[in-house]
């Protein structure tokens, strides 16, 4: 049976993309991702609660995510989650958690004719020809 990693999250960008290039000048975007999630509590009063995702993507695809993703906005992030641990300068044991998005969508409709193409475009990673350029 194969193995995969695949994770689908459906909710609004924590801020507008940081942007940098890998020497080798592929665009490497970060974005936080918020989603929501709500329970009842032990009295029957509902809680609500917030989830904040690290979102990476990569080559075409973090372009078009600096292009076009903006906070606040409703997004659909496909990818992967990635597991990382390193040691601060203390010596201290970091830990971090991010999803290398393979897609994103955006999910509201278009006020003018102009932003129809832009929504309509999506980012779609899969059939790029950039993913041998991937630093991982």
């Amino acid at each position: 049976m194969p193995n995969k990693n695949l994770c689908i999250l459906v909710g609004h960008a924590g801020g507008d993309p940081e942007v940098r290039y890998s020497s080798s000048g592929t665009c490497i975007a970060n974005f936080s991702l918020a989603t929501s999630w709500g329970k009842k509590d032990s009295d029957g009063n509902w809680e609500n609660f917030t989830d904040w995702h690290k979102i990476v993507a990569f080559g075409k695809l973090g372009e078009k995510v600096a292009e076009y993703i903006n906070k606040g906005q409703p997004v659909m992030v496909e990818g992967s989650i990635r597991y990382e641990s390193w040691e601060d300068d203390q010596g201290n044991k970091k830990y971090a958690t991010k999803i290398i998005a393979r897609s994103v969508d955006i999910l509201i409709k278009p006020v003018d004719n102009q932003n129809q193409e832009k929504v309509n475009n999506q980012v779609d990673n899969k059939k790029d020809e950039e993913e041998s350029d991937l630093p991982f």
